[in-house]
């Protein structure tokens, strides 16, 4: 939405200009890209996640010191082993899958801001607000999609790993 707020200041309120979407040589093929894009995001989770590697993380025997460390620069805090370490196992197996569903969180919402930036690069190309405005609705769609839970994401992967 940020895309949107700088090009209405740059450009104002389209006032019926989406003849300006039309004429842009680069409508086309932005707005292919964009699908594909669309496409991707819908599908990237199951490729960053794919069950064998859910399957392999859930299986293996969780490192409670591994889990604890954050940045392998700074030091172990005694603290966070300490609570992980009492965590039961299964619980530490799930923790040892936060760095990958994070990945999977993060590439989602890039995927959906990405084609809101097709949307800014080809308004501000025809200086104008229009073109942004369905690349600003899918990109909203697909961001609202991503789910901000962690808990959910963790029932989905151990389901996922389970079948």
């Amino acid at each position: 939405m940020a895309y949107v707020g700088v090009l209405y200041l740059f450009f104002g309120f389209p006032g019926g200009s989406f003849h300006a979407l039309r004429s842009n040589p680069l409508s086309i093929p932005l707005g292919v890209l964009a699908v594909l894009t669309a496409i991707a995001s819908l599908w990237i989770a199951d490729v960053l996640l794919p069950k064998h590697r859910l399957r392999a993380v859930l299986d293996r025997q969780p490192d409670p010191e591994a889990l604890a460390r954050v940045n392998p620069a700074v030091p172990l805090d005694p603290e966070r082993l300490a609570r992980i370490e009492s965590l039961p196992q299964d619980e530490q197996r799930m923790l040892a899958l936060v760095p990958l569903i994070t990945t999977a969180f993060i590439v989602k919402l890039a995927f959906g801001n990405a084609i809101a930036l097709y949307g800014f690069v080809l308004g501000y190309l025809s200086r104008s607000l229009a073109p942004i405005v369905p690349f600003a609705i899918v990109s909203l769609i697909l961001n609202l999609r991503v789910s901000p839970s962690l808990d959910s994401w963790l029932e989905r992967s151990a389901k996922r790993a389970a079948q």
